[in-house]
């Protein structure tokens, strides 16, 4: 089971027409070209690419604007692994990232997660136990509570019949 980390760069959509090119370890833009420099910023990488091939292209609408005669693309280190995992699998990942973060979420904003209230290894882990056995009774009584989906549809058809 591979790992997925989620993208922090979702601001920069232009991001999205890029691909990573894992032989030659760098970016391409949609049209084809390599960039004309690389460079190491901390942990991130700054990719120039020329406005010559710019010129003529469809798409430059989708790219970043030119600066100083340049087009730069600062590309992380997590949105360098979402263009090199960009496969189904991985919005599937995401998507259940978010369902469980939500409920650790909850757990931590209504249910007192935020701080341990005793210390030492098992008195926490008793405090999660409760804390999410709470949590699924209460789902459970939502459930039970609801009326099962058969009967709200019933009444409906029999009106139509009729």
């Amino acid at each position: 089971m591979a790992a997925y980390i989620p993208s922090g760069n979702a601001s920069k959509k232009y991001l999205d027409n890029f691909v990573y090119d894992d032989q030659t370890a760098t970016v391409i833009c949609q049209e084809g070209y390599s960039p004309i420099s690389k460079t190491r910023q901390e942990e991130d990488y700054l990719y120039i690419f020329s406005t010559r091939a710019c010129k003529n292209c469809q798409n430059r609408s989708l790219c970043p604007k030119p600066n100083n005669g340049r087009i730069r693309v600062f590309i992380s280190d997590n949105h360098k692994l979402k263009l090199v995992d960009n496969i189904p699998q991985r919005k599937e990942a995401l998507i259940k990232r978010k369902m469980i973060g939500r409920k650790f979420a909850e757990a931590k904003k209504w249910h007192g997660l935020r701080r341990a209230r005793y210390r030492g290894k098992w008195k926490v882990a008793i405090q999660m136990i409760m804390t999410f056995l709470v949590m699924n009774a209460k789902r459970i009584a939502r459930l039970l509570k609801s009326p099962p989906i058969k009967e709200v549809f019933q009444p409906a058809l029999a009106i139509r019949a009729g």
